[in-house]
């Protein structure tokens, strides 16, 4: 499959280390069981990540660097070993997260108990044909940019207060995960082959390292003045140099992800099993 993404997780402005983590994988999944019981699937699939430890807390860069271990593990699990069924995706999802934060309540227990928390923030897209699920906590953010339009998707967790804490994150007791699920290719409200972009389609993940210093329309702007030579990768690198120029005292994590291409590239085969699904 072609390159459909640009990804940056680095130190950025930060001179302490790298508290940030992100994950991607593009699969193509295709498992036939031998058995009545068992559905055929065949997809083609996204699954990203974003973490960023809760400066705050202690020993956040390992909590970030756990979950984009072990939550990716979980969700992909699912479509390995059960007969997926599409409208309990977003539940697995849920249930991913919150094993995942048990997990690792587990792990860090001797330091929990010291008070030493290891918070970290979580954004991801998982993207199956034209349906994408997108889910966060804390204050790393998911885009959606169809056109020439740029919308948040993921909800920011900051408290009211002067130092805008984190009121969710991976590390506490108790967690409410944002999720929410998206049919992005098509226009459900009218006929199922009207699209619901023209010419372009992008998602996007990052840290706060980004959104600290640079603006959603910025954002935007970048994407919309993309020539035909430059890659996504170009695109994040310009973003995160922007970020640093702007003498941003923080890691920066930026995942661009070309939903347009991705979706065009998909059988048609597969776009019927999906209808279906």
């Amino acid at each position: 499959m072609s390159k459909k993404y640009g990804l940056v997780c680095d130190i950025g402005g930060k001179n302490k280390g790298n508290q940030d983590s992100a994950f991607f994988i593009q699969f193509d999944l295709k498992l036939a069981p031998a058995s009545t019981k068992e559905m055929f699937f065949s997809h083609n699939g996204i699954l990203a990540l974003v973490c960023d430890g809760v400066s705050a807390s202690h020993h956040g860069d390992e909590g970030s660097s756990f979950v984009v271990k072990t939550l990716p593990t979980k969700i992909l699990h699912y479509f390995l070993t059960e007969n997926v069924d599409f409208a309990q995706i977003q539940n697995i999802i849920v249930n991913a997260i919150k094993e995942t934060n048990n997990e690792l309540i587990s792990k860090f227990s001797s330091e929990i108990q010291k008070g030493k928390i290891p918070k970290t923030t979580l954004v991801g897209f998982l993207i199956i044909g034209p349906w994408i699920w997108v889910f966060n906590l804390g204050d790393s953010r998911a885009y959606l940019i169809k056109d020439n339009l740029i919308r948040q998707i993921s909800t920011d967790h900051i408290g009211t207060g002067a130092s805008h804490e984190i009121t969710e994150a991976m590390g506490q007791k108790t967690i409410h995960p944002y999720i929410k699920t998206y049919n992005w290719a098509y226009n459900l409200k009218s006929n199922t082959n009207q699209k619901i972009y023209r010419k372009q389609f992008y998602g996007i993940l990052c840290s706060d390292g980004l959104t600290d210093k640079v603006s959603d329309s910025e954002i935007n702007d970048f994407l919309q003045k993309r020539t035909k030579n430059e890659t996504l990768q170009d695109i994040v690198m310009k973003l995160y140099n922007l970020s640093i120029e702007r003498k941003i005292e923080d890691n920066i994590s930026i995942i661009i992800i070309d939903m347009k291409e991705f979706f065009e590239k998909i059988s048609e085969i597969e776009k019927i099993r999906l209808d279906y699904s």
